[in-house]
């Protein structure tokens, strides 16, 4: 029998923060709520865990459930994907007795249990886990409904195989990919994968920074969770205690199985037949390759499945966008026509005897392009002409048509070679005319009478065509008339000789001088910008070559020549670009030179001048830089004012005059500057940082709090944040707020002794001694000369009343801190007294709460 914790009633606060809006359900480890933050707003998924008691041999140790939740948390929070909730970890501390026998929480003693019965436990931590709120259903849900859409299966398969691939790549495995744990957003519909209570670092990622390979991962050995999983998606190897990367594609498989086609892989008999059959199987809507996919991903070999999740999604990809097809010669023929023979008709190829059907336009002997003789004149057409070039005449009204194969001539042909009247119908061949008698010799122009003819009608046809189909090849387009236009040839040469000119123009007639030498100025300064410095010098050099007075030349070499560290070459360049066109730029350069010469006076005065001929909020920031770098505090914060005021609020010469502010004692203006900078960069950290310390400074501990506050919501996983504001909740008398902020902490630094420290000092002020002198006794076994730690455990044993503790606390202090050991003594004897809750005067205490 198993015991639960009773559940927050909604409308409840959970860490004096999170308001309880209503209990979505229950998972592995516990109960589901779903919680508004009141501080920044929003809706948050809050999954707590579970106290879980009793009588089972079975139930894991709390220590290991509470090792398992934080092990997600700290997973979800290093995993950032588009398709995986962001998460934290949070743990308030309680005073509840619970019952195992009857379930109660009461008393430390249960008045409803008869005497001699367990003794209640008592329960001083409740753990939860707070994600991204998804509003939405999970796939198993919309299962229900039957089988899905395929085309939306596939998007949601990419999107799990994209957040499975960085999954991965960081060394985890899920290990219980199932269509549970994958839920849709409502307004999105985009796929999140859920629930990592199952997942597992990498022994060999966690220890080493070399990248994770593609199955070099391990299971974490685990006496409770050595196989964690769901029967039907979890393979065979997962089964057996070993899962690596390719589980969870064996699982994803499963997944879109049981999307795609209904079935269950809980159910054994519905899992049988999922393995021995493809899901078009069951679900004739399903496409070949999508059901490829799946089977696949669900073989039962490591070998057969997909190597990685990018090899998956890929597949997926090319399910809904297949690849293109390799590309092949096209065949060019003319569109056919009504006036093509019947199909089924013999025709007989005049150049190699070869009889094909009525709807062949090429010889699959010899290659030729089929060709009809008119039966009114004899004139040779091609097979899609519909009137007769000779006479006219409409092709469609006689169906006893003669073809030919001729390149050439035209009339109508006798079995000996002349012309004569009307052909014989295909049907019936005249005497004589044999495939044997349809020579090439027969065939030739001086064989044929009639008109004279104009030339090839058949153009390159004397390509063969095999009777493969898909064979690569290329055809001539068929002509629709006999006679060509010389259009076309005339125009070819007409451009031939209009090129010709063109070159013997560029050969013979040379450019001018400034134009070659703006060519190569343009060229050096795109290899400079490029940085290849050496061919962009060899470019300037010629430009200089054609034109000695380009200044802009001149200040591109010198820029090169700065760049390359040949500062009196470029003071020498920079100095000539002065004389033929004194510029800002050039001025700029030239100080810069001197700058990294040393002659900071010289550069000074050059950047001067250049701020004079054009007011630039850039170059007054670099003069407020030399200034600084030269210690004269009030010309750089002179030169930064200006900066501010010719610019659009610069970033880089507002926080440089806040900072001087500062040195100068001057807080009041520095702290303007840092507002005015976060009302125009509301999202700058770093800004954010250095205007809470300044207000700390400043003991205006709310301003500095606000600020804290709002940079903590924009970094939430920000441990420093999170001290800053955990001190200014501290001095303001907020301890509940200070103390879940160190706890907060403590899931991000646990190795820290300040932050035990801490936390004990926040218990220390709510009352708590015992708690207290755990976390300072904590803090200590992590560093024993941490002195701040000896004080106040020594001050808390003082409080309890335990003198003999305060006394061996204060003999080792006093080997470390004369001083501070002095400011103990006065409290264990009497001569100083701490408030109730640890507060010492300002002159005795030797440790200020800072």
């Amino acid at each position: 029998m198993q015991w639960r914790l009773k559940r927050h009633d909604v409308g409840e606060m959970i860490a004096d923060r999170y308001r309880v809006v209503d209990f979505l359900g229950e998972g592995g480890f516990g109960a589901v709520y779903r919680v508004e933050d009141t501080l920044i707003g929003g809706m948050l998924a809050c999954k707590e865990m579970d106290y879980v008691c009793g009588d089972d041999p079975n139930a894991p140790p709390r220590a290991e459930l509470v090792e398992g939740f934080r092990r997600e948390a700290k997973i979800l929070h290093e995993l950032r994907h588009t398709n995986i909730p962001r998460a934290i970890y949070i743990v308030t501390p309680v005073s509840i007795y619970f019952c195992p026998k009857c379930a109660q929480l009461d008393r430390p003693i249960c008045p409803t249990c008869e005497e001699g019965g367990p003794l209640p436990i008592h329960i001083t931590e409740r753990h939860y886990l707070l994600m991204d709120y998804i509003a939405g259903e999970t796939l198993e849900a919309q299962a229900q409904d039957g089988p899905l859409p395929e085309c939306r299966i596939v998007a949601w398969g990419i999107e799990i195989c994209d957040a499975l691939s960085l999954v991965h790549t960081r060394g985890l495995i899920h290990r219980d990919i199932k269509a549970e744990n994958i839920i849709i957003d409502e307004k999105t519909h985009r796929a999140f994968l859920v629930d990592f209570g199952a997942a597992r670092y990498d022994v060999d990622s966690r220890t080493s920074n070399a990248p994770v390979g593609k199955y070099q991962t391990r299971l974490l050995p685990s006496s409770h969770t050595a196989t964690l999983g769901t029967y039907g998606y979890a393979p065979p190897e997962q089964v057996a205690g070993k899962p690596e990367p390719r589980s969870d594609l064996y699982a994803l498989g499963m997944t879109l199985y049981r999307l795609a086609t209904g079935l269950d892989p809980r159910d054994p008999g519905e899992l049988l037949e999922m393995r021995n059959h493809p899901p078009n199987a069951f679900n004739p809507e399903l496409s070949d390759a999508f059901s490829k996919v799946v089977v696949k991903a669900t073989r039962e070999a490591l070998s057969e499945r997909f190597s990685s999740a990018e090899e998956m999604a890929r597949a997926l990809r090319e399910v809904v966008e297949p690849p293109a097809p390799k590309p092949r010669r096209q065949i060019v023929r003319e569109e056919v026509t009504e006036s093509l023979p019947p199909p089924g008709e013999r025709i007989v190829c005049r150049h190699c005897g070869t009889v094909h059907t009525g709807n062949a336009r090429y010889c699959q002997q010899c290659g030729f392009a089929l060709f009809r003789s008119c039966p009114h004149c004899g004139t040779i057409l091609p097979l899609t002409s519909r009137y007769c070039t000779g006479c006219r005449a409409d092709m469609l009204s006689d169906r006893t048509l003669q073809i030919s194969s001729a390149r050439g001539g035209s009339g109508r042909i006798t079995p000996g070679g002349r012309r004569s009247g009307p052909m014989a119908p295909m049907g019936r061949t005249p005497a004589g005319l044999t495939p044997a008698s349809l020579t090439p010799a027969s065939l030739t122009p001086g064989r044929l009478s009639g008109r004279p003819s104009s030339g090839h009608l058949g153009g390159g046809a004397r390509r063969r065509i095999t009777s493969d189909p898909l064979q690569p090849l290329v055809l001539p387009p068929l002509v629709g008339e006999e006679h060509s236009t010389p259009f076309p040839f005339l125009l070819k040469v007409l451009l031939f000789l209009a090129a010709g000119l063109g070159v013997v123009w560029i050969l013979l007639v040379p450019l001018h001088p400034d134009r070659i030498a703006a060519r190569h100025l343009r060229k050096g300064i795109a290899l400079k910008e490029a940085g290849h410095y050496a061919r962009a010098e060899e470019e300037l050099r010629k430009a200089l070559e054609g034109d000695t007075t380009r200044a802009d030349a001149y200040e591109a070499l010198g820029y090169i020549k700065l760049e390359t560290g040949a500062f009196e070459d470029a003071i020498s360049n920079f100095q000539e670009a002065l004389l033929n066109a004194p510029r800002a730029s050039t001025y700029v350069g030239l100080g810069k030179a001197y700058l990294e010469k040393g002659e900071s006076s010289k550069a000074v005065a050059e950047l001067r001048e250049a701020l004079r001929l054009e007011a630039s909020a850039e170059i007054a920031e670099l003069l407020g830089n030399v200034h600084q770098a030269n210690g004269e505090i009030d010309k750089a914060i002179e030169c930064y004012r200006q900066a501010i005021s010719l610019g659009d609020a610069p970033r880089n010469a507002m926080i440089q005059l806040a900072s001087l502010y500062e040195r100068k004692g001057w807080r009041i203006f520095a702290r303007k500057v840092y507002e005015d900078y976060l009302a125009v960069y509301p999202t700058d950290i770093p800004v954010h940082r250095s205007l809470g310390r300044l207000l700390f400074e400043m003991e205006d501990y709310a301003a500095a709090a606000e600020v804290f506050r709002r940079a903590s919501a924009l970094a939430p996983f920000d441990a420093e944040l999170k001290r800053s504001l955990a001190k200014a909740d501290f001095q303001l008398g907020r301890y509940q707020e200070a103390l879940t902020s160190w706890q907060e902490i403590r899931e991000l630094a646990p190795r820290d002794p300040e932050v035990y420290l801490n936390l004990g000092l926040c218990y220390r002020t709510m009352n708590d001694y015992d708690r207290a002198i755990e976390y300072f006794l904590q803090a200590l076994r992590l560093d024993p000369t941490y002195e701040r730690a000896l004080f106040a455990v020594g001050l808390t044993y003082r409080l309890r009343g335990d003198l003999s503790e305060a006394w061996d606390a204060y003999q080792k202090l006093k080997a470390l801190n004369p001083r501070a050991a002095t400011a103990l003594f006065d409290v264990l004897s009497g001569r100083e007294t701490p408030g109730r809750k640890g507060r010492m005067s300002v002159q005795a205490d030797p440790f200020p709460y800072r």
